[in-house]
C-alpha cells in the first residue's frame, strides 16, 4: 500500500511540475505577430522574466509616420541623432533584424515582426559592459499596441525582460520592488525616441524634411515612402 501511495506521490509531483513550468501560452496578439519558428524563444521569456513592465504613451504625431518609424529602425535611429534626440546607430542585417550600438557601446540585436493593423513586436538581444559585473546579456520581448487619436497616436507598450547572468538575475529580482520607477524611466526614455521622431516630422516638417533628405540609412525607396507620409513633398513647394 505504502509502494502505491509513493507511486503517487510520484506521479502527482510531475503532473504539478508540468503545470507549474510548462510554457505559457502567448498573448493573442504576440501569437499573431510571431512566426512559428520564433515562438519558443518568445515563450521562454514570458515564461520566466526577470521583471515586467507596462508603458502607456502619447505621440503628436501622424498615425502613419509613427508606424513607419516602428517598422524601419535604422531610419528612426539615423533620425534620432540628426535631430539630436538619441546618438545610437542602427544597421539591418537581415529583412526584420538589425544590429545598434549605443552612445555608451552597449550592443545588440532587434527583430521587428510587423503586421497589418496598429500591433509590433520586438525581440531584443544585447550585452551591457558594467564595471561591477562584466559583460551581462538580456533578452526583451515588446509588444507595442497603438490606435489613432484625433490628431494623435495613443498606445501600451509591454515588455518582458530576461537577464541571462544568473546572479545579476537574482539581485534585480530581490530589487525589482525598489526599482519599478528607475525602470519605468529607462523605458520611456527608450521608447520616446520613436515617439520624438514621429512628432518632429509632424510640428516641424521644415527641420524634419531637410534632415531626411541628408540621411543615408535605409534604401532611397523607404526614405522616399517616409517623405511622402510626411508631406514633404509640401514643404519643397512652399520653398520654391
Amino acid at each position: 500500500m505504502r509502494s502505491k501511495i509513493g507511486v503517487l506521490s510520484v506521479l502527482l509531483m510531475v503532473l504539478l511540475a508540468g503545470v507549474l513550468y510548462a510554457s505559457p501560452d502567448l498573448p493573442s496578439s504576440l501569437r499573431a505577430l510571431v512566426p512559428e519558428d520564433r515562438r519558443t524563444e518568445v515563450q521562454e521569456i514570458l515564461a520566466d522574466p526577470t521583471f515586467t513592465r507596462e508603458l502607456d504613451f502619447v505621440a503628436h504625431a501622424n498615425l502613419q509616420v509613427f508606424t513607419y518609424l516602428l517598422d524601419h529602425p535604422d531610419l528612426n535611429a539615423a533620425l534620432a541623432r540628426a535631430l539630436r534626440i538619441a546618438p545610437y546607430e542602427v544597421v539591418p542585417i537581415s529583412p526584420r533584424q538589425y544590429r545598434g550600438v549605443d552612445a555608451d557601446r552597449n550592443a545588440g540585436t532587434i527583430e521587428v515582426f510587423r503586421a497589418e493593423g496598429h500591433e509590433r513586436a520586438f525581440v531584443e538581444r544585447g550585452v551591457s559592459s558594467g564595471w561591477w559585473f562584466g559583460e551581462i546579456g538580456g533578452r526583451v520581448v515588446a509588444l507595442v499596441v497603438f490606435a489613432p487619436d484625433a490628431d494623435s497616436v495613443r498606445g501600451t507598450v509591454t515588455v518582458w525582460a530576461r537577464i541571462d547572468q544568473g546572479m545579476v538575475d537574482r539581485l534585480l529580482r530581490f530589487l525589482k520592488p525598489f526599482l519599478g520607477g528607475l525602470l519605468d524611466r529607462k523605458l520611456s526614455e527608450q521608447f520616446s525616441i520613436p515617439v520624438r521622431v514621429a512628432e518632429a516630422a509632424a510640428q516641424h516638417p521644415d527641420r524634419f524634411c531637410p534632415l531626411l533628405e541628408a540621411v543615408s540609412d535605409g534604401s532611397p525607396e523607404e526614405r522616399q515612402a517616409l517623405a511622402g507620409l510626411a508631406g514633404c513633398w509640401q514643404v519643397e513647394g512652399r520653398r520654391t
